[in-house]
């Protein structure tokens, strides 16, 4: 089997629109990105026992046709326990600082993955129940393998940097 991804579920739970937009986690988005935020949207991932790691990937990918180089943000939280075996998420090192090349994929929860991957080594994320990773948009990454009998749960809430609101902030500063 592989990782399930469900994107855009705050298009259909109110509980999670709110939270992604509530101040404290603004303010933290905007903490790492260094500038006012605002929220792309959360998705939910479900890894079941004995999935296959997914393909890397950089979630910038995605974003490059609407934003280009704004650097986007994704906030991870694990629902369930990750330990050895069932790795929540692999980062590739060293961490890119810009786009690198992808291909099409035929998976939904990657629709695009990096061409080549063998430049990376990967380390193991694992974290508690509640615990949360950051990463930026140039990251390379995959979904870690479950060889578990248990499913793991994430959330990944994902955010942007607003030229607008930085803008409107100035002007409501001056």
């Amino acid at each position: 089997p592989h990782p399930r991804l469900l994107k855009d579920v705050d298009k259909e739970s109110d509980l999670l629109f709110d939270f992604a937009r509530q101040q404290a986690v603004l303010e933290a988005a905007e903490g790492l990105l260094g500038k006012p935020a605002l929220s792309l949207g959360v998705d939910y991932v479900e890894n079941p026992k004995g999935s296959d790691a997914s393909r890397l990937r950089q979630d910038h990918s995605m974003y490059q046709d609407h934003f280009g180089d704004e650097l986007a943000l994704s906030l991870w939280i694990a629902l369930d326990h990750t330990a050895p075996g069932r790795a929540m998420l692999e980062y590739g090192k060293p961490s890119p600082t810009q786009l690198l090349p992808h291909r099409s994929s035929l998976t939904t929860e990657a629709p695009l993955t990096l061409l080549d991957s063998t430049k990376f080594s990967l380390t193991e994320v694992h974290l508690p129940r509640g615990g949360c990773i950051a990463h930026h948009s140039y990251a390379a990454y995959r979904v870690g393998e479950n060889r578990s009998d248990q499913k793991w749960r994430a959330i990944a809430f994902r955010y942007r940097g607003s030229p607008y609101r930085s803008w409107l902030r100035l002007q409501t500063q001056g």
